[in-house]
């Protein structure tokens, strides 16, 4: 624990502060999406999935949402594998915006006034196709220049170790699948949901981790190391089996008839939810640390 005054002493008032602007920003990005497609129920119908917003009035507030938790999420970069992993799922975010969902051609013509073509159960609208080239080519030429610019930072603090050049090396990996990903025919069919269910996996992945590091490393905000330890045990295992429960039923292709036409909506809802609750339990955390980045 650090006294206010201890904070000022070393200059670190200003960096707790951004430090807690930024979370906070990123539960209110949450909060955002979960207005905009909160009015589009009451007061233009049903949608079948949150991804569905893209195609309606709410998709500004649907696609800013998404970069706002991307770009918290990579600011709040750290050393540690947890804050690595955050990282990564913050680069995967700006892609979920990007490319839209495909829906079943009846709601697509509910929403947009187009069906899918003759044959087609299931798409995305019509036209997207260049809005999706554009935005991925944008993303991945902004990405690399990030990934550059945070290695030249490095070297300037000589802080350029081996661990860097491993987690700029796995970023270009992975930067460079996505390109070749995207330029296969199915990327606007599964290049959505793909995005989003390594998004959950990550964040269930860190929660795990996170799980068990406190109670090696203790923990630094208000509360027990047991409750912690209990809260992300739970919320990881709960992310999971709601983004494990989500792939299975969309690649069955069932779960309209089983659970009903909104089943994704739900589904969707709750796994925003959960990292909601992750997250604002990391903000009560790692309220008072000044360096919470090298954890």
């Amino acid at each position: 624990m650090h006294s206010p005054d201890a904070l000022r002493a070393d200059g670190t008032v200003s960096s707790l502060r951004t430090y807690r602007y930024v979370r906070v920003s990123l539960v209110a990005a949450v909060l955002f999406l979960g207005i905009g497609v909160t009015w589009h129920l009451a007061t233009l119908g049903p949608l079948r999935s949150i991804s569905a917003a893209y195609y309606t009035p709410v998709r500004s507030i649907f696609v800013g949402s998404l970069f706002a938790v991307a770009v918290g999420l990579v600011v709040l970069a750290g050393r540690s594998l947890r804050r690595t992993l955050l990282v990564i799922a913050g680069f995967t975010a700006p892609v979920i915006a990007l490319v839209p969902a495909p829906v079943p051609s009846d709601e697509l013509e509910l929403l947009t006034g187009t069906g899918c073509p003759a044959g087609v159960a299931r798409c995305v609208a019509p036209g997207t196709a260049d809005a999706i080239a554009v935005g991925i080519l944008a993303y991945l030429v902004v990405a690399a220049a990030a990934l550059v610019a945070s290695l030249a930072f490095l070297a300037v603090d000589r802080a350029l170790d081996r661990g860097a050049w491993l987690r700029a090396g796995g970023a270009a990996v992975l930067l460079t699948a996505l390109a070749v990903f995207s330029t296969t025919p199915v990327f606007a069919d599964l290049g959505h949901y793909a995005a989003a269910a390594l998004f959950f996996l990550l964040i269930a992945a860190v929660a795990g981790i996170h799980a068990h590091a406190v109670r090696s490393q203790g923990v630094r905000g208000p509360g027990s190391l047991r409750a912690y330890s209990l809260a992300y045990s739970a919320l990881a295992a709960l992310l999971a089996a709601v983004d494990a429960a989500a792939i299975v039923l969309l690649l069955t292709g069932r779960a309209s008839a089983v659970f009903g036409e909104q089943w994704l909506l739900i589904v969707e809802a709750v796994a925003l939810a959960l990292f909601t609750a992750f997250w604002i339990l990391q903000t009560v955390e790692n309220w008072r640390d000044p360096d919470a980045a090298a954890h």
